[in-house]
């Protein structure tokens, strides 16, 4: 899609016109990044994810949720937590991360 296109255009630097910063949920800055509507619930997702591998690869609670919070910080709020790399780890883990945190849905 065309979408998709201007997304890997801004991820790789091959567009020199850059999306302006983005500092939509954090403290951080992610050149670049960008919101998706998810059909019409009124939800954005961030064009970047963070994946369920990488996120929660460790059996370290604490660098998971260093790792969640530091996307979360600079405007990741899009979490792949597919179930053949974590079985349902993932999903437990974000769930406990997120309640902790006291992150809405809406964020």
């Amino acid at each position: 899609s065309m979408d998709a296109m201007e997304d890997m255009e801004v991820n790789t630097g091959s567009n020199t016109v850059l999306a302006p910063d983005c500092q939509v949920l954090g403290r951080g800055t992610l050149q670049g990044l960008k919101y998706r509507h998810i059909g019409k619930s009124g939800l954005k997702v961030s064009n970047i994810a963070l994946g369920s591998l990488k996120a929660f690869g460790s059996d370290d609670k604490d660098l998971n949720e260093e790792i969640i919070t530091l996307a979360f910080e600079n405007g990741i709020n899009f979490f792949d937590i597919s179930e053949p790399f974590t079985s349902k780890k993932a999903e437990l883990e974000l769930g406990r991360i997120i309640k902790k945190k006291g992150w809405t849905r809406r964020q």
